[in-house]
Order: structure tokens, then sequence, then C-alpha cells
């Protein structure tokens, strides 16, 4: 049985255009490294990496997420020096990471410079916005579904289906279309909510560190905070309400 390394940008797809418009931090590392090690640095971090290093003196690579919306890197580097620039700070965080402590694994002198774009933090939210939007709708769906069929049905077995409680119950005429089809799509709220729950904890898990790695860059630890966010997220998203928390000093 083969086995294959779960990289840290895994969720990440080789495209062929970059837009240089998009607000970027920069991470630039410069040093007595290689091409090679360079190269090497970058498959640690993404796949569709060519096996062997570039002939080139000078390459670039350009990737774009394929989960949270569509954030993007560009990774260009040769001898002695690489430079990344991505419009989500998170990424290129993970990139100085991995890239210094393999560094000092193998004892090769670097230094490290970040450029960070205030403006980048904002933007990304905003493209993490329309599936927050989209899972947080769909649980307050269930919430209310659920909440009527345990009301609405209180004197019928509980292994009925919804038709069936409908048929035995009185008329639900009085609730408005929103309600009724809500009520009606109990069973397809479920497992559209059971499906998309692991993919919006992932989403959860990417914002927070976006809060975490944005003062991490100022010097502040913010772990704790990061968790007072993700239990927000969980619990009374909206986009301004989530710039509001991002702005707040602590």
């Amino acid at each position: 049985m083969r086995t294959y390394p779960v990289k840290p940008l895994s969720l990440h797809e080789r495209v062929h255009s970059f837009d240089e418009a998009r607000p970027l931090n920069t991470l630039t590392v410069t040093g007595s490294f290689t091409m090679g090690e360079a190269h090497g640095w970058l498959s640690m971090c993404l796949s569709e990496i060519p096996l062997r290093p570039p002939t080139d003196d000078f390459v670039s690579f350009n990737f774009a997420s394929t989960y949270n919306g569509g954030t993007q890197l560009q990774a260009s580097y040769g001898k002695g020096k690489a430079v990344y620039r991505s419009d989500n700070l998170s990424t290129v965080a993970i990139i100085k990471d991995l890239i210094s402590k393999e560094a000092t694994r193998k004892q090769i002198k670097i230094n490290v410079s970040i450029d960070v774009s205030e403006e980048s933090i904002i933007h990304c939210l905003k493209i993490f916005h329309p599936k927050m939007e989209y899972f947080f709708n769909l649980r307050r769906k269930l919430d209310l579904a659920e909440a009527l069929k345990v009301w609405y049905p209180t004197l019928t077995p509980k292994n009925m289906s919804l038709q069936e409680l409908e048929a035995n119950q009185d008329d639900i005429s009085y609730l408005n279309d929103e309600l009724r089809t809500i009520l009606r799509s109990y069973e397809k709220l479920y497992v559209e909510f059971t499906q998309a729950s692991f993919r919006n904890d992932k989403l959860f898990g990417m914002t927070t560190d976006l809060f975490i790695d944005k003062h991490k860059m100022a010097g502040k630890n913010a772990r704790e905070r990061g968790k007072q966010l993700l239990h927000f997220l969980q619990s009374n998203y909206s986009f301004e309400n989530l710039v509001a928390f991002f702005n707040e000093p602590f």
C-alpha cells in the first residue's frame, strides 16, 4: 500500500495566471541555499511540483486555492533568493515556518523578511464570505426545521416521516411559505448540513489561522483570542461582525 504525505498547502493547484492587482503579502528569503534546496522547500509545501529542480537560473510557479474561494500564491526562486507572494497571509506564514525549520535542520544560513499587506486581511475575508454565509444560513434553516419538527407534531411517533406528520396534524397553511418549505425540507437540509460541516470546519480553521497569523506578524500571541473567534464563527457569523472582530484591539 502506498502512502502519500499531506502537504501544508495541498489544497492548491497550479495555474497559469497571477493577479497582480490583489493586495499581496511578500515573503523574501535570501541566503546560502541552492536552486535544488529552494525547489525542495516548495515541493514540501505543494503538490504538482516537478520532481527535478529546474535548469533555469530563476523560475516562477503560480497556484490558486481550490478550497477557500480562490486565494493565490506565486513562488519565484533561484540560487540564494526566493520570493513568495500571496493575498493570503497564512499561506506565506506556512511557507516561512517550513523554510525556517528546514534551514535550521540543515544549518543553512538564511535571512527572512515579510512585507504584510493589511488590506489583504479583509480581502481574504471577502473571499471566504460566500461559503461562510452559505453554511451559516444552512444551519439557521436546519435549526428552524428541527424546532418546527419538535414543536409541530408533539403527539405523533418520532419515526414518522414529515409527510406522515403533516397528514396527521392540523393544516399548516398558517405558516408562511418559507417556514412550510423549511419544514418539508428537513431531511434534505440535514443531509446537506452533514456533508458541508467538514468543509466548513476547515474554513473556520483557515479564518482562525488568518486572525492568529495577523497578530503573530505584529509580535502578539492571539491563540486564546482565536478560540473566541472560533466560537463566534459557529454561533454568530456575519461579515460585518467578523471584520469588527478582526479589527478589535486586544
